[in-house]
């Protein structure tokens, strides 16, 4: 479905804007979630919604702390607000933090649960800085390798790279595959890829109506990243981990920027990730395959295309129920 992107986005407003969060907190809400269908992102901006507009409502009035405050860490509290409130403004405190003391991490904890990482790490390499920014995707979803029942969150991890063109950007699951993955396959009435997803007696399946786990990416190697990231992004910020995560609320998140020009002046830096980038590139592709692409690359692409024909592409499906919920919460209030 191809939708005028200013409709889209005064639409899209408007439904946050029921919530009675301050305009300058629904703008920031809707800025991230039109990210998701501007990049061609496998979840999109537009589902969703009730949860989303119900963050922000319970974010009105509260007031996160910060509990470490230090030149290079602070950690946040953040009292039960939006994730991704909470996810935008941590990126501007990890910029400013990075520009002066060349690596910078923020940690928040007693947040909502997190969503795309891409978002987050664009606006970080847009800076001229690495960024590498993490959520615990739980709670449990994903078993450990060999084992047969969920442990650990998907994990997701995203990071961005600066460069003299697009910028290097990667935001993927540590399991194998998204959780929302099983709702997507329940919703379009298909099965599962096979030998990924386990039911909740520990067999595996291709049903979508029992799917309740998902193995690791890259059998023990991803175990080893995803188990890494379960620390990081529970008890080392003060949130919690495994089989204590019982809400959204019990999940944490990171995120570091990193200034190359501490190491490298910049000019050299980005010249050199250019190099690297043309050099992939210049890779022939494999049979099947018509070229070799650089993370990210196709996203921003798409996003400049739609932004040049002023049309977002967004599921049919997904738009149809849009609609639906405008006119409820909108048009008929």
């Amino acid at each position: 479905m191809r939708v005028l992107i200013s409709e889209a986005k005064k639409k899209l407003t408007d439904i946050m804007a029921t919530s009675g969060a301050s305009m300058k907190e629904v703008h920031m809400m809707v800025d991230v979630m039109m990210e998701y269908d501007l990049h061609n992102n496998t979840f999109s901006g537009f589902s969703g919604l009730e949860y989303r507009r119900d963050q922000l409502r319970d974010s009105v009035q509260k007031k996160h702390k910060m509990v470490v405050n230090k030149p290079s860490m602070k950690l946040i509290d953040a009292n039960g607000r939006s994730a991704i409130l909470e996810g935008v403004a941590a990126v501007d405190l990890v910029c400013k933090m990075a520009k002066k003391t060349g690596i910078a991490m923020v940690g928040i904890y007693n947040a909502t649960y997190h969503e795309g990482m891409e978002a987050y790490v664009r606006k970080i390499a847009a800076l001229d800085l690495i960024g590498i920014v993490s959520a615990n995707g739980g709670p449990a979803g994903v078993v450990p390798y060999c084992g047969t029942k969920a442990i650990f969150g998907t994990n997701p991890i995203g990071y961005g790279v600066p460069s003299n063109g697009l910028p290097i950007v990667f935001d993927a699951a540590t399991g194998k595959y998204p959780y929302g993955s099983i709702r997507i396959a329940r919703k379009l009435k298909r099965v599962l890829p096979e030998a990924s997803y386990f039911d909740k007696e520990g067999r595996l399946t291709t049903d979508p109506e029992k799917a309740v786990a998902i193995i690791p990416f890259g059998e023990h190697k991803g175990y080893a990243i995803n188990l890494l990231l379960e620390v990081m992004t529970g008890t080392f910020v003060r949130a919690k981990s495994g089989l204590s995560i019982k809400s959204e609320k019990d999940l944490g998140s990171f995120f570091i920027a990193i200034d190359p020009s501490v190491f490298v002046p910049m000019k050299e830096f980005k010249t050199n990730v250019s190099k690297l980038i043309e050099e992939v590139k210049a890779v022939k592709p494999m049979s099947g395959f018509d070229a070799v692409y650089i993370p990210g690359h196709r996203g921003e692409e798409a996003k400049q295309r739609m932004l040049k024909e002023g049309y977002i592409e967004i599921v049919d499906y997904i738009w149809k129920e849009f609609e639906e919920l405008y006119k409820k919460v909108v048009v008929n209030n």
